[in-house]
């Protein structure tokens, strides 16, 4: 009951300070697709007055979204200021709302820009698996930053730090998979960690406990119907398993070292 009673606030809280309306509209759709050949589809709203909404939330048939200031409507995302959307675009209202303050964000684009300075020079070869992201992961109001590096599939890894309210302190990491891989909150804010690799697929939890980061592999009894015809992990249906499972609800946002969007959360 205590859980609920907080969910309902927090969407009190967040229906008072969204500078969006809600309004009769119409979204749209375009397919695009990824450097590799992915395809996905993005989506935009205009008003009922023919206008397109941009940089700004919408309320359409009592869910909320937020839509880019470039016209596009964020998933599996954090909205500029500071709330998580999931994979269909509406706000996933059970996870607080992400604040920082200006120091904790000095001190985090430090690191980033350190991480960025240390990685060009070193892996240069696998820029494009350089990245940061950041997460409440122990829920006591103060996200955490977590940095992506590494040279090859066998050494990357996510390093975490939180802010002690002076500055960025590195207090743990773990291992970050091979081919692909995934960081998702379930409803409540826990991390796990999701990764794919020849054929095989496997989830762990990550744990920060405000005083060190523990890596667990979840070695779940899986049914049947997830292998594909060489008797291989079929991830999409084995993703989908542990996404129901765990009740994931939304992927953290991967984001290049030179954009500094997420640390600049208003």
């Amino acid at each position: 009951m205590k859980k609920k009673i907080c969910v309902c606030i927090t969407a009190v809280v967040l229906s008072a300070v969204m500078t969006g309306t809600a309004f009769a509209g119409t979204w749209s759709s375009q397919k695009k697709s990824t450097d590799s050949g992915a395809e996905y589809t993005e989506w935009s709203y205009r008003k009922d007055n023919g206008s397109k909404v941009a940089g700004e939330w919408i309320q359409d048939k009592g869910t909320w979204y937020y839509i880019g200031s470039d016209g596009i409507m964020l998933s599996d995302d954090i909205s500029p200021d500071g709330y998580a959307v999931g994979d269909t675009g509406a706000w996933v209202a059970s996870i607080p709302r992400i604040t920082m303050t200006n120091e904790m964000k000095a001190a985090y684009k430090g690191v980033v820009a350190e991480a960025q300075q240390n990685n060009t020079a070193k892996y240069a070869s696998t820029y494009d698996k350089i990245y940061y992201t950041i997460h409440d992961m122990n829920h006591d109001g103060i996200p955490e930053l977590l940095v992506h590096d590494g040279d090859c599939e066998a050494a990357y890894r996510y390093i975490v730090y939180t802010f002690d309210g002076a500055e960025a302190v590195r207090v743990g990491e773990f291992g970050a998979g091979h081919a692909a891989d995934l960081l998702e909150s379930d409803a409540e804010g826990n991390l796990y960690f999701a990764a794919a690799h020849m054929g095989s697929y496997g989830v762990s939890r990550i744990i920060y406990d405000g005083a060190t980061v523990t890596d667990t592999y979840l070695d779940e009894t899986r049914p049947d119907g997830l292998k594909d015809e060489y008797g291989m992990d079929d991830y999409d249906k084995t993703a989908a398993y542990y996404g129901n499972l765990l009740g994931i609800v939304y992927r953290l946002p991967n984001v290049d070292y030179n954009n500094t969007r997420l640390l600049d959360i208003r």
